[in-house]
Parts: C-alpha cells; structure tokens; sequence
C-alpha cells in the first residue's frame, strides 16, 4: 500500500489516500459470502452527514455478462442504465451480511477529455466540469472504478509510463498494475465521462485508458463500492 497526496480539486480539499500498487498485492478479502473482492485502498469519503475514512473495495473480477454504461447513449450516470441496475437488481441479489456492510456515500461525476496522468484523472474527476446541467456528484451504494484508482496501480515505479500516462501503459505479461487481470481482457466500464461529448471510460482490451467509447456499448462490469467505517477485515 503507497500513500498518495493530493491538491485541492473544486470538490474536495487537497487530501491524503491509501492505495494498493503493483500486479500482485496481498489485497484480497471475502464479501457477499464466498466471493473474491480486492481492496483498491482507504479514502476520505463524505457520507450523510460526515467525512469518514473508508474502504473502497472491487469485485475481483467482471460480472458474467457485459451491459450497455446506458442504453440511450448518453452519458448521465445519475440516469444510466447501468447505475440503476447495480443499484437495484445487483444490489438487491446480494446478501443480508453485504447490504450491511456498504455505506451510502459520494461518488464524483466530474468530466473530462484527456488520456493523461494519474493526478490529471483525478483532478477531473472530483471537479466540476460536466455537461450542462448534469450533476457533479452521485451519492449511492455501488457505482464503477475511477480512471485514477486504475493508473495509481502502476505508481512508485511499477511501471511510470503508465502512471504518467494512461493511454500508453504496458500491454506486458504479467500486467504490472492489480486491477487489469486474466478476466479483464475485454473492455470494463469506468464510472467517469467524457465531457466533449456522450461518450465514456474505460479500461481498453490492450491496457490502456480509452475515453471515447459510446455509453450505448455493452463492456465489461466490475461493482464497486465503500465499505461503512467501522466495518473490519478480520
């Protein structure tokens, strides 16, 4: 786990995270029963009423079937296709023990029309660039990785190509960065949008970052989500 330091965004204030780094850190845990879940790190997150330290947590691999970001094409996760079914059906299918343990919490919706940096990614995304009259912010249960949280893997001379530029990382065997593995082959839907059009993220088949993928395209699907704050690992 490396701590990263972060400059004020317009909606947050400059911050300090934790996050796992490299291709195969011991960040493992077991959630919604015997499912493999991996940590992605622990971050100040604003919940109802408060800021709390939590941990983000990613389902280690895809969902069985790939699904459309939103299937008319236009890139509003408050209204997309796939928020309401992570947040409804997927939601629903888990069981008692993990609707426990999730905290409702924000997720930011900034825009942007870059392939650049890990801090460049995570400028945009906690700012307040968006599409005329779009929201800047989401607060819910379960939502998809940031395109930061996927090039900070590569950070602390893992692999610096990638880390100082998402759209050129490493398409080596292994991968150097945790979150792009054997069953990520295939595009995964990142939560962030482009803000020169309707398109959005992802996490491209050849390991880089894309960001000019029509949301009506089903892609690959990894939940993820804040565990509450004084939810334990044991």
């Amino acid at each position: 786990m490396y701590t990263f330091e972060h400059e004020q965004t317009e909606q947050t204030p400059a911050l300090i995270d934790y996050r796992y780094i490299g291709n195969s850190p011991n960040n493992y845990v077991r959630f919604n029963g015997n499912e493999t879940w991996r940590i992605i790190g622990v971050f100040y997150v604003d919940t109802e009423d408060s800021k709390e330290q939590k941990i983000k947590i990613v389902k280690d691999v895809k969902l069985s079937n790939n699904m459309d970001w939103n299937s008319t094409n236009n890139n509003d996760w408050k209204n997309a296709t796939l928020n309401k079914y992570l947040n409804g059906n997927y939601y629903d299918s888990l069981n008692y023990t993990a609707k426990q343990l999730i905290s409702s919490s924000k997720f930011f919706l900034g825009e942007g029309d870059i392939r650049g940096n890990a801090e460049e990614y995570y400028l945009f995304e906690r700012g307040i660039n968006v599409h005329s009259g779009r929201s800047t912010n989401w607060r819910g249960m379960i939502a998809l990785m940031y395109p930061s949280d996927y090039v900070c893997t590569y950070a602390l001379g893992v692999d610096e190509t990638c880390y100082s530029n998402g759209a050129n990382c490493a398409n080596g065997s292994p991968i150097s960065g945790w979150i792009y593995n054997s069953n990520s082959n295939s595009d995964i839907h990142l939560l962030s949008a482009n803000s020169s059009n309707d398109q959005v993220y992802d996490i491209g088949a050849a390991v880089f970052i894309g960001k000019n993928n029509n949301a009506s395209v089903s892609r690959g699907v990894r939940p993820t989500l804040y565990l509450k704050s004084n939810v334990k690992i044991k």
